[in-house]
């Protein structure tokens, strides 16, 4: 059998530096999946991974610095997703489909994290370098995504921006009515949220492809 370590030698300590970040960050993310936004906060996300209080005050300063933090990481796993959804895509057309329905479908499963990706907590109220290029990452897929399709139907990308800004705004609909509008007589007929989103984001792909200069 091994030998135990020799008592007087320091332990070492769970976490520093990068990955007491990291750890904190991954601790957020479970409390906001598990309770809400409500009850997220520094100490609470710091007691669950067992370090002090003051520790994790250095990496966020205070909650709106642990709330950009999960909010950026969201955005990577977001655009993660966008990802491996359009590159299992075979036209442009698809591709397109893929990466506005990855956004719906990302919302829909991750409630509280993209309310505070999206929301005014975070966004109205800091600049964040990390933050804006993780979402610019993201929509810049989407808007490659666009620029492809209108190539393939034989328009000019320089509608690009104007079409990635109306699927953007599609699939952001889409989730904010799915989640918070359940009881809405548009929706009385139950039919599966994956169903309904499909539909709309055809209909905008469709208009698309006739888009005028």
């Amino acid at each position: 059998m091994m030998d135990e370590p020799a008592s007087d030698q320091p332990a070492p300590r769970p976490y520093h530096h990068g990955n007491l970040r990291q750890a904190m960050v991954q601790s957020a993310l479970a409390l906001l999946k598990a309770d809400g936004l409500g009850e997220l906060s520094l100490r609470r996300a710091a007691r669950e991974i067992g370090v002090s209080q003051t520790a994790p005050l250095y990496h966020f300063g205070n909650k709106l610095g642990l709330l950009v933090a999960v909010a950026t990481e969201g955005f990577h796993r977001l655009l993660a997703y966008r990802k491996q959804l359009v590159q299992a895509a075979e036209t442009p057309h698809d591709r397109l489909h893929a990466a506005m329905l990855a956004y719906v479908e990302f919302g829909l499963a991750n409630p509280a994290l993209f309310r505070l990706m999206t929301g005014p907590d975070v966004r109205n109220n800091v600049h964040d370098e990390a933050l804006e290029a993780a979402a610019g990452e993201t929509f810049g897929l989407l808007r490659d995504c666009v620029t492809d399709y209108l190539r393939a139907q034989g328009l000019s990308v320089d509608l690009a921006r104007r079409a990635a800004l109306a699927a953007w705004a599609t699939s952001h609909g889409i989730v904010t009515i799915l989640l918070d509008r359940e009881q809405s007589p548009l929706l009385a007929s139950r039919r599966p949220k994956q169903e309904i989103a499909q539909d709309i984001v055809e209909i905008v792909i469709g208009g698309i492809a006739v888009m005028k200069p």
